[in-house]
């Protein structure tokens, strides 16, 4: 009966739907770790962009045991950790901009793709900072090395006091007040409920002609907020917009579409 793929598709999203919601609670046994994770690319060192290699890598090495979450990098993420504190593994920064998401440890990844391919990991549990290191070609196998190492530390850690990094507040994404109007043009869409349209939506959006940059500012509810710097007037990127495949126009309002 569920071996139909659409069903299946279909199945997923609602259960991503149920948990998101607040409706289904994650086992207390499970540990939800944030990642921030940054990349050095050759001329310098950024954010790796949703659905890279090594978000994959960690999540397949971690099992059931580990649950992985990553930031938004909206612009409250990007205004309150700069990429260079995250090379770092800058303590107070990162604490700080991980308190929104509420996970029970936080991950700050230095990846040096670059030969030999060397990793550090830091990572924080109750306030404390601790660090590993590993190498080799391939960064998946690097990913499951460090997923044994953080899981042999947790299970030492078991027999103490726990402590929540973060107190408790309800569960699900809070909200938080951007202070000043990001730069480019606003853009909302609709209508992102399956797994993998938030990934698709950007990749779209980033190929529009002239479009420099694509700033997300929020995503709940399967509603997606950027802003966009572009080479191209108003008119221009909704003529572009309005002609992507999958795209249509929300109602009346400008610059406001359902996807697919």
């Amino acid at each position: 009966m569920f071996q139909h793929p659409k069903i299946k598709i279909w199945l997923f999203s609602l259960i991503l739907l149920f948990v998101n919601s607040g409706c289904l609670q994650a086992n207390e046994r499970h540990v939800t770790a944030l990642a921030w994770i940054a990349e050095d690319q050759g001329a310098g060192h950024d954010f790796v962009l949703p659905g890279h290699s090594l978000q994959t890598a960690l999540r397949q090495a971690s099992g059931v045991q580990l649950h992985w979450v990553f930031p938004l990098l909206d612009l409250t993420d990007q205004a309150a950790v700069p990429v260079d504190h995250v090379w770092g593994g800058f303590s107070e920064t990162l604490l700080s901009a991980s308190e929104r998401y509420q996970p029970d440890l936080v991950v700050a990844v230095r990846y040096e793709a670059q030969v030999p391919g060397r990793i550090l990991w830091y990572f924080w549990q109750e306030g404390r900072r601790s660090q590993f290191e590993t190498q080799g070609d391939d960064p998946a196998q690097q990913a499951t090395e460090f997923v044994e190492h953080l899981l042999k530390h947790l299970s030492l850690q078991s027999g103490e006091t726990s402590q929540r990094l973060f107190p408790r507040t309800p569960r699900g994404f809070q909200p938080v007040e951007i202070a000043y109007q990001a730069p480019g043009e606003g853009v909302v869409i609709h209508g992102l409920h399956q797994p993998g349209d938030y990934l698709a939506v950007l990749e779209v959006l980033r190929a529009l002609p002239g479009v420099q940059q694509v700033l997300p500012q929020s995503f709940q509810q399967g509603v997606l907020e950027v802003r966009l710097l572009s080479e191209a007037s108003v008119d221009e990127l909704e003529t572009q917009l309005l002609n992507l495949p999958g795209l249509r126009p929300a109602a009346e309002r400008r610059m406001e579409f359902n996807w697919n």
